[in-house]
């Protein structure tokens, strides 16, 4: 946090006056200040790492690849000053879970709880309903080819000419289907 904005996280208690040296939780706009600058930081990492909010995977396929990117990161978290909790940190894996995906020995792919969520999905009987399974479904959208036209038909279902159709369109959309 800049010098010249901590007094705008001041508050006041028995103590004394208190103001922040880092952006607390729950102060508008820090989680996606906090995110923003992760970005920033590690774009020149793009490639060999994957983060999201506050968790960082640093993955590659052979051994003496996977040490060199762990230093190139480790450069990366110590120029700007990134603070990592020992505790929460997992080196040498051959396969983690991150972000719901499985990741290891050079593949990716969705993990169990995700999947029996499409398993056990039931179908939309409201535009609402459909595009909230848009949005689940756009999860997928790097594991699954040509995403855009696969989704096309659930897509279309959110055009006001399906009102009361939803049941019937939805049953026999081969997105759901399969």
């Amino acid at each position: 946090m800049l010098e010249e904005d901590k007094w705008l996280t001041a508050f006041v208690c028995d103590a004394g006056l208190f103001e922040f040296n880092r952006p607390p939780f729950g102060l508008r706009g820090s989680g996606n200040t906090f995110i923003r600058a992760m970005n920033v930081i590690l774009s020149s990492l793009r490639k060999l790492t994957g983060s999201f909010v506050d968790d960082v995977a640093v993955h590659s396929r052979q051994w003496q690849e996977r040490l060199d990117h762990l230093d190139r990161f480790l450069a990366v978290a110590k120029k700007y000053g990134l603070i990592l909790n020992l505790k929460k940190c997992r080196f040498a894996q051959s396969q983690v879970k991150f972000c719901g995906e499985i990741i290891g020995s050079g593949n990716r792919f969705t993990g169990p709880e995700k999947l029996q969520v499409v398993q056990e999905m039931k179908p939309p009987t409201t535009r609402t309903e459909v595009k909230r399974i848009l949005g689940f479904f756009s999860y997928f959208r790097e594991q699954t080819k040509d995403f855009a036209n696969v989704a096309q038909p659930l897509t279309d279902l959110t055009s006001k000419k399906y009102s009361g159709k939803f049941l019937v369109e939805c049953r026999s959309n081969k997105v759901l289907r399969s």
